[in-house]
Protein backbone atom coordinates (compact mmCIF):
# COMPACT_ATOMS: atom_id res chain seq x y z
CA UNK A 1 0.00 0.00 0.00
CA UNK A 2 3.02 2.41 0.69
CA UNK A 3 4.19 1.93 -2.79
CA UNK A 4 0.83 3.33 -4.19
CA UNK A 5 1.22 6.47 -2.37
CA UNK A 6 4.97 6.19 -3.17
CA UNK A 7 4.34 6.24 -7.01
CA UNK A 8 2.60 9.62 -6.87
CA UNK A 9 5.17 11.80 -5.10
CA UNK A 10 8.53 9.61 -5.48
CA UNK A 11 8.68 7.58 -8.14
CA UNK A 12 12.23 6.90 -9.02
CA UNK A 13 12.10 5.40 -4.94
CA UNK A 14 8.54 3.50 -5.65
CA UNK A 15 10.74 1.74 -8.82
CA UNK A 16 13.51 1.13 -7.29
CA UNK A 17 11.60 -0.61 -4.32
CA UNK A 18 9.34 -2.25 -6.73
CA UNK A 19 12.08 -4.10 -8.78
CA UNK A 20 13.51 -5.04 -5.43
CA UNK A 21 10.37 -6.56 -3.58
CA UNK A 22 7.90 -6.58 -6.61
CA UNK A 23 4.40 -6.91 -4.93
CA UNK A 24 1.75 -8.01 -6.99
CA UNK A 25 -0.93 -9.34 -4.98
CA UNK A 26 -1.37 -6.35 -1.98
CA UNK A 27 -1.37 -3.40 -4.45
CA UNK A 28 -3.44 -5.46 -7.77
CA UNK A 29 -5.96 -6.01 -4.63
CA UNK A 30 -6.15 -2.82 -3.65
CA UNK A 31 -6.66 -1.16 -6.83
CA UNK A 32 -9.05 -3.50 -8.71
CA UNK A 33 -11.35 -2.77 -5.25
CA UNK A 34 -10.96 0.93 -5.75
CA UNK A 35 -11.69 0.36 -9.39
CA UNK A 36 -14.90 -2.24 -8.73
CA UNK A 37 -16.42 0.92 -6.69
CA UNK A 38 -15.64 3.54 -8.58
CA UNK A 39 -17.17 1.14 -11.70
CA UNK A 40 -20.38 0.68 -9.17
CA UNK A 41 -20.38 4.41 -8.69
CA UNK A 42 -20.13 5.55 -12.55
CA UNK A 43 -23.69 2.75 -13.28
CA UNK A 44 -25.49 4.05 -10.75
CA UNK A 45 -25.07 7.76 -10.73
CA UNK A 46 -23.54 8.19 -14.19
CA UNK A 47 -24.31 5.91 -16.62
CA UNK A 48 -28.14 4.69 -15.58
CA UNK A 49 -29.36 8.02 -15.20
CA UNK A 50 -28.39 9.17 -18.43
CA UNK A 51 -28.70 6.62 -20.49
CA UNK A 52 -30.68 8.51 -23.33
CA UNK A 53 -27.45 10.55 -23.84
CA UNK A 54 -25.38 7.59 -24.44
CA UNK A 55 -27.72 6.29 -27.05
CA UNK A 56 -27.94 9.61 -28.45
CA UNK A 57 -31.88 9.52 -29.10
CA UNK A 58 -32.22 5.94 -30.33
CA UNK A 59 -35.12 4.38 -28.30
CA UNK A 60 -33.90 1.51 -26.51
CA UNK A 61 -35.68 -1.76 -26.46
CA UNK A 62 -37.57 -2.74 -23.18
CA UNK A 63 -35.63 -5.42 -22.47
CA UNK A 64 -32.40 -3.93 -22.30
CA UNK A 65 -33.77 -1.40 -20.14
CA UNK A 66 -34.97 -3.83 -18.07
CA UNK A 67 -31.21 -5.69 -18.02
CA UNK A 68 -29.66 -2.06 -17.17
CA UNK A 69 -31.35 -1.46 -14.17
CA UNK A 70 -30.60 -5.50 -12.92
CA UNK A 71 -28.35 -6.78 -10.38
CA UNK A 72 -27.14 -8.95 -13.35
CA UNK A 73 -25.80 -5.45 -15.01
CA UNK A 74 -24.00 -4.40 -12.00
CA UNK A 75 -22.34 -7.83 -11.82
CA UNK A 76 -21.27 -8.48 -15.10
CA UNK A 77 -20.22 -4.85 -15.34
CA UNK A 78 -17.88 -5.01 -12.40
CA UNK A 79 -16.71 -8.43 -12.85
CA UNK A 80 -15.88 -7.36 -16.28
CA UNK A 81 -14.23 -4.15 -14.88
CA UNK A 82 -12.08 -6.96 -12.78
CA UNK A 83 -10.51 -8.76 -15.77
CA UNK A 84 -10.04 -5.87 -17.99
CA UNK A 85 -7.97 -3.93 -14.81
CA UNK A 86 -5.76 -7.31 -14.77
CA UNK A 87 -5.49 -8.25 -18.10
CA UNK A 88 -4.51 -4.67 -18.93
CA UNK A 89 -1.49 -4.69 -16.53
CA UNK A 90 -0.35 -7.75 -17.69
CA UNK A 91 -0.52 -5.98 -21.59
CA UNK A 92 1.79 -3.39 -20.75
CA UNK A 93 3.64 -5.08 -18.33
CA UNK A 94 4.45 -8.04 -21.51
CA UNK A 95 4.86 -4.46 -23.79
CA UNK A 96 7.76 -3.00 -21.68
CA UNK A 97 9.37 -6.50 -20.61
CA UNK A 98 9.50 -6.76 -24.25
CA UNK A 99 10.84 -3.82 -25.37
CA UNK A 100 13.32 -4.45 -22.25
CA UNK A 101 14.53 -7.60 -24.46
CA UNK A 102 14.52 -6.40 -27.85
CA UNK A 103 17.08 -3.59 -26.25
CA UNK A 104 19.03 -5.84 -23.74
CA UNK A 105 17.75 -4.54 -20.58
CA UNK A 106 17.65 -6.89 -17.56
CA UNK A 107 14.31 -6.24 -16.11
CA UNK A 108 12.62 -9.53 -14.76
CA UNK A 109 8.57 -9.86 -15.79
CA UNK A 110 7.05 -10.10 -12.23
CA UNK A 111 8.87 -6.75 -11.58
CA UNK A 112 7.26 -5.16 -15.01
CA UNK A 113 3.85 -6.45 -14.03
CA UNK A 114 4.50 -5.56 -10.60
CA UNK A 115 5.53 -1.65 -11.81
CA UNK A 116 2.21 -1.27 -14.25
CA UNK A 117 -0.18 -2.36 -11.60
CA UNK A 118 1.47 0.94 -9.17
CA UNK A 119 1.77 2.97 -12.30
CA UNK A 120 -2.34 2.18 -12.87
CA UNK A 121 -3.20 4.27 -9.42
CA UNK A 122 -2.75 7.18 -11.90
CA UNK A 123 -5.69 5.96 -14.28
CA UNK A 124 -7.08 5.26 -11.19
CA UNK A 125 -6.79 8.57 -9.42
CA UNK A 126 -8.28 9.80 -13.28
CA UNK A 127 -11.71 7.82 -12.79
CA UNK A 128 -12.06 9.40 -9.33
CA UNK A 129 -11.34 12.68 -9.91
CA UNK A 130 -13.75 12.58 -12.87
CA UNK A 131 -16.85 11.28 -11.20
CA UNK A 132 -18.10 14.14 -9.69
CA UNK A 133 -17.27 16.60 -12.32
CA UNK A 134 -19.09 13.71 -14.76
CA UNK A 135 -22.07 13.76 -11.23
CA UNK A 136 -22.46 17.64 -11.03
CA UNK A 137 -22.91 17.96 -15.23
CA UNK A 138 -25.48 15.14 -14.98
CA UNK A 139 -23.37 14.08 -17.99
CA UNK A 140 -21.60 10.27 -18.75
CA UNK A 141 -19.60 11.56 -21.48
CA UNK A 142 -17.45 13.89 -19.06
CA UNK A 143 -13.41 13.53 -19.93
CA UNK A 144 -10.55 15.34 -19.25
CA UNK A 145 -8.42 14.61 -22.36
CA UNK A 146 -6.80 17.75 -23.82
CA UNK A 147 -9.62 18.25 -26.40
CA UNK A 148 -11.33 19.97 -24.23
CA UNK A 149 -9.47 23.12 -24.96
CA UNK A 150 -9.95 22.89 -29.04
CA UNK A 151 -13.91 22.21 -28.50
CA UNK A 152 -14.16 25.20 -31.37
CA UNK A 153 -12.62 22.72 -34.05
CA UNK A 154 -14.62 20.14 -35.69
CA UNK A 155 -15.21 16.76 -34.35
CA UNK A 156 -13.58 14.82 -37.49
CA UNK A 157 -10.45 17.36 -37.11
CA UNK A 158 -7.20 15.13 -36.47
CA UNK A 159 -5.69 17.65 -33.96
CA UNK A 160 -8.63 17.44 -31.88
CA UNK A 161 -9.46 14.00 -32.06
CA UNK A 162 -5.32 13.32 -31.74
CA UNK A 163 -6.12 15.17 -28.28
CA UNK A 164 -8.99 12.91 -27.20
CA UNK A 165 -6.41 9.78 -27.16
CA UNK A 166 -4.96 11.53 -24.19
CA UNK A 167 -4.96 13.41 -20.80
CA UNK A 168 -2.80 14.71 -17.99
CA UNK A 169 -3.08 11.12 -16.50
CA UNK A 170 -2.43 9.26 -19.46
CA UNK A 171 0.84 11.81 -19.89
CA UNK A 172 1.99 11.06 -16.13
CA UNK A 173 1.70 7.44 -16.82
CA UNK A 174 3.70 7.55 -20.00
CA UNK A 175 6.33 9.45 -17.55
CA UNK A 176 6.08 6.57 -15.20
CA UNK A 177 6.71 4.24 -17.80
CA UNK A 178 9.36 5.75 -18.96
CA UNK A 179 10.91 5.50 -15.68
CA UNK A 180 10.47 2.05 -15.16
CA UNK A 181 12.60 1.66 -18.45
CA UNK A 182 15.67 2.84 -16.41
CA UNK A 183 14.74 1.67 -13.33
CA UNK A 184 13.09 -1.82 -13.55
CA UNK A 185 14.32 -2.63 -17.21
CA UNK A 186 18.08 -0.59 -16.89
CA UNK A 187 17.95 0.86 -20.06
CA UNK A 188 19.24 4.52 -20.06
CA UNK A 189 17.17 7.04 -18.29
CA UNK A 190 16.74 9.42 -21.22
CA UNK A 191 16.48 6.48 -24.21
CA UNK A 192 13.34 5.42 -21.98
CA UNK A 193 11.56 8.28 -21.65
CA UNK A 194 12.20 8.48 -25.89
CA UNK A 195 10.48 4.98 -25.66
CA UNK A 196 7.68 5.44 -23.59
CA UNK A 197 6.35 8.77 -25.30
CA UNK A 198 7.24 7.59 -28.72
CA UNK A 199 5.19 4.33 -28.40
CA UNK A 200 2.36 6.31 -26.59
CA UNK A 201 2.59 8.75 -29.74
CA UNK A 202 2.50 5.86 -32.20
CA UNK A 203 -0.64 4.15 -30.50
CA UNK A 204 -2.25 7.96 -30.61
CA UNK A 205 -1.92 8.73 -33.66
CA UNK A 206 -3.43 5.13 -34.98
CA UNK A 207 -6.30 5.58 -32.52
CA UNK A 208 -6.63 8.95 -34.36
CA UNK A 209 -6.42 7.15 -37.56
CA UNK A 210 -9.36 4.63 -36.69
CA UNK A 211 -11.29 7.90 -35.22
CA UNK A 212 -11.81 9.48 -38.56
CA UNK A 213 -12.17 6.35 -40.25
CA UNK A 214 -15.00 5.92 -38.23
CA UNK A 215 -16.29 9.52 -38.16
Amino acid sequence: MDLILKIFYSPEKALKEIKEKRPIAVPLAVLIAINMVMTFLYIKFITVPHIDVLMEGREMPPEAQKFMTSGTFYLVSIIGGFFSFIIATLLLAFIFYLITIIFKGKGEFLSWWSSSIHISAITVLGSIIAFPVAYIKGSPRVNLDFSLLFQFLSEKNFLRIFLEQTNFFVLWSVFLYGLALHYIGELDKKKGLYMSFGLWFVYSIIMTIIGILRA
